[in-house]
């Protein structure tokens, strides 16, 4: 019994909503009409009483009534709780709907695996869809008044055609307090279990997928059970109901016009009909009247669902699929077009020629190319003028102001974008363990990416580089919106924390000398007697890779200083980084004979001095590698 509009509205026109109003069957007029007239007359007949009925001492103690009752009808929170609640009324009323059986998924898969013309397939597809008619009918039964009242009792359905007499004993004599809609699926499961077994139903398979769709037909029957059962608690739709009657009731003395003479705020004109608080009754007590419609939509509403019509429709769909379609199809032939290649255009007809549309191949496709010039692939030295153009306009120029640029064009490691300038910015990991910055010089042959024979590029010479450009160049600033002319300010570049100095050191030696095994120097404790020339092989400048080289020349599976390193910058023991055998000092000791005890002992001030001299004659991080001290050898 669903009100249908939709026919009206289809197409937008002036006032198109404003025709609808017009309607009475299923309209809010309908609805509200009688609790108007109620609320109008109780209105005017306090109204009256106060005007004609009341002395001037009894008007004055209307009158504070009526003020104290107007300033606390906002304090109800109706529209609050009324729209919360219509919301969830009506979200329920939309899933009950999709919750409604429909036989066509489960008739429709039952035909594609249960087929055949004979007499005995007939009857087994026959049978399953009455079964799933009366199980609908069952369960509709108990929830809609409508059906209930078209078959209330077995004898009707038996009357209908949907089962027999002797199948409706048989239902009867199934003992179960409880409803038992689901007694006719479960004869509708062992028919077609019947039919696999006599070989009808070719498959597993396909009796597993028509058990399935039968299934999920009971699943919804049940549903339409559960949501009957369980509904909006009553308390939350008796405090809606009583906030919207209480705040009506407080209008009804509060919302009255009093003597203008009394000059009361609030109260100065009196026009007798109160307009808009008939129309604040309209909307809320509609607002209200909607949701007690839409709340059990299995009912006999105007906007209640139609089950009778629907179980009439599900009725024939079923008989026809199972008789009429199943196994059949009109014979098979070559279609208008065979011929064509493509196939040509839907007719129109002269009504339907004015929604003919030209075909959409995208929002950008009628969009105007780029100019040839534009066109062309960009190279680096274009950068300067695509960047004029760019700013060259008004947009272009506070466009500019927002762009996250650097304020110099040496960009990070991209050769390819140094349009100008003598060196460009290189990022690299500092050997104090924090990221910078590095300017590195560009020659020509650098640019070119060619280098002379033998020649390499170490941190060594870039770090010399960064101490001849200006403090500025080395750190990489950037502009952000917030940051404009007048606001900016400079940057103090950030001091470099010197490296933290390991325990150990291990330095390149030139030329093995004295004192030297394996190319590692050996710093003796013996106070200020350490010869000069082992300062100066402690200089700092020398990297770790001349030291693995000439570490490399010996015999080694693994470089025992990278060995060390790897293992956290700590030695303990000489075994560690010598290998086995005697060492090449004069006096023939092995050092690998020596304790631990007497090789790492407790360095003296000469040493720490020693440190002290490299920190300061190192103008740059350098990685650190450990030192070995050794008093006595």
């Amino acid at each position: 019994m669903t009100i249908i509009y939709q026919y009206r509205v289809a197409t937008t026109s002036f006032v198109g909503f404003l025709k609808l109003l017009a309607a009475w069957r299923g309209s809010v007029y309908k609805l509200l009409f009688k609790e108007s007239l109620v609320f109008m007359g109780v209105y005017a007949a306090i109204s009256l009483t106060y005007r004609f009925a009341l002395n001037d001492q009894q008007k004055l103690q209307f009158e504070r009534v009526a003020i104290h009752c107007n300033s606390y009808t906002s304090l109800i929170p109706v529209s609050f709780v009324l729209g919360f609640y219509v919301t969830v009324v009506v979200q329920r009323w939309w899933q009950q709907f999709r919750n409604v059986p429909w036989p066509d998924r489960t008739i429709f898969v039952m035909c594609t695996y249960l087929s055949g013309q004979e007499e005995r397939a007939r009857i087994m597809r026959r049978t399953v869809a009455r079964y799933m008619m009366f199980g609908m009918i069952l369960i509709m039964r108990a929830v809609s008044v409508a059906v209930m009242k078209r078959f209330p009792t077995l004898d009707h359905i038996v009357e209908a055609g949907f089962i027999t007499k002797d199948e409706a004993e048989i239902y009867e004599k199934t003992e179960c307090q409880y409803l038992k809609f689901w007694v006719p699926l479960m004869w509708a499961s062992n028919v077609l279990t019947r039919a696999r077994q006599e070989g009808r139903i070719e498959t597993e398979f396909g009796l597993r997928m028509v058990i399935e769709q039968l299934a999920d037909f009971r699943d919804k029957c049940s549903l339409c059970f559960v949501y009957d059962w369980i509904t909006i608690p009553l308390v939350y739709t008796q405090v809606v109901t009583l906030a919207v009657y209480s705040f009506f009731a407080a209008c009804l003395v509060g919302r009255q016009f009093l003597d203008t003479e009394k000059n009361y705020p609030g109260y100065e004109y009196d026009i007798y009909v109160p307009v808009f608080t008939l129309l604040q009754f309209f909307f809320y007590m509609g607002w209200l009247k909607v949701a007690e419609q839409m709340i059990n939509p299995f009912g006999e509403d105007d906007d209640d669902y139609d089950i009778n019509w629907l179980m009439d429709r599900h009725t024939a769909v079923a008989f026809a699929l199972v008789d009429q379609c199943c196994g059949r199809h009109p014979p098979l032939i070559r279609d208008q077009h065979w011929d064509e290649t493509v196939m040509p255009e839907m007719p129109y007809t002269e009504a339907s020629l004015g929604s003919r549309r030209p075909n959409f191949l995208g929002s950008t496709f009628n969009l105007a190319p780029p100019s040839t010039e534009d066109q062309r692939p960009a190279t680096p030295g274009d950068t300067d003028r695509l960047r004029k153009r760019s700013h060259g306009s008004f947009a272009g120029s506070v466009l500019s102001l927002f762009s996250m640029k650097p304020h110099h064009r040496f960009l990070s490691g991209s050769r390819e974008t140094i349009d100008s300038g003598d060196h460009h910015v290189r990022f690299l990991s500092v050997p104090n363990g924090r990221p910078g910055y590095m300017p590195v010089l560009t020659s020509e042959t650098e640019k070119s990416g060619s280098l002379p024979e033998g020649r390499e590029r170490s941190n060594s010479e870039r770090l010399e580089n960064l101490e001849s450009l200006p403090v500025d160049v080395r750190v990489r600033k950037k502009s952000s919106p917030s940051k404009f002319f007048f606001l900016a300010k400079k940057d103090k570049p950030k001091e470099q924390p010197s490296p933290k100095l390991n325990r150990f050191t291990v330095e390149a030696v030139e030329e093995p000398a004295a004192g030297l095994d394996n190319g590692v120097a050996v710093t003796h404790g013996g106070g200020g007697d350490a010869p000069s020339a082992t300062r100066t092989r402690r200089s700092g400048q020398q990297t770790v890779m001349q030291t693995l080289q000439q570490l490399n020349s010996k015999a080694v599976s693994r470089p025992p200083v990278l060995s060390a390193i790897e293992e956290g910058g700590t030695v303990t023991s000489l075994r560690q980084i010598l290998p086995s055998g005697k060492s090449d000092d004069d006096d023939g000791s092995s050092l690998s004979s020596m304790d631990d005890a007497d090789v790492f002992e407790k360095p003296k001030a000469p040493v720490l001095e020693d440190i002290e001299e490299t920190a300061e004659l190192s103008s740059t991080p350098v990685p650190s590698v450990p030192i070995i001290t050794i008093d006595e050898v």
